[in-house]
């Protein structure tokens, strides 16, 4: 694995904490159920998220120049998510908490499974996919947070 390499997959698992703050919120704001959450994020904020741009970053991880322009593309979408303000803010509740962290968790462990599992060079890879497969993290992270609550 390459310098840059390295510096895109912790870019990439910087964006996808920010990015989690963004689906917890809109998980917030659907008053954690998932039928409202599920009927917000179908159909239009599907392919319209701009989520879906950093899949094409790995297309540009395959060659060592391009590698640049995706640590770019990266940061730049990092910039654009924490400068962004939002009409109703999250409010980071015991509950938000609880679902961060679950969901910090299980990116994280996801990182060191493909690590050990199938080797280092494939961490762009699920880098780009835990970014975005955020929302089914977040859904994941209620699941096993009400599981041990109740």
């Amino acid at each position: 694995m390459d310098v840059f390499s390295i510096i895109y997959v912790a870019a990439c698992l910087l964006c996808s904490l920010v990015t989690l703050r963004y689906d917890m919120q809109m998980f917030q704001l659907s008053s954690y159920r998932y039928s409202r959450y599920f009927r917000w994020w179908f159909p239009q904020n599907i392919l319209t998220h701009r989520k879906w741009l950093l899949v094409l970053v790995v297309l540009c991880m395959l060659n060592g120049w391009l590698s640049i322009v995706a640590v770019a593309i990266v940061v730049v979408s990092i910039y654009k998510e924490l400068t962004e303000k939002y009409k109703t803010p999250i409010v980071f509740t015991n509950r938000v908490k609880r679902l961060y962290t679950t969901a910090i968790l299980m990116t994280l462990l996801v990182q060191v499974a493909v690590a050990i599992a199938v080797g280092v060079e494939y961490l762009p890879l699920a880098s780009a996919l835990t970014l975005l497969l955020s929302n089914f993290v977040v859904l994941s992270a209620n699941f096993i947070n009400t599981t041990i609550d109740k």
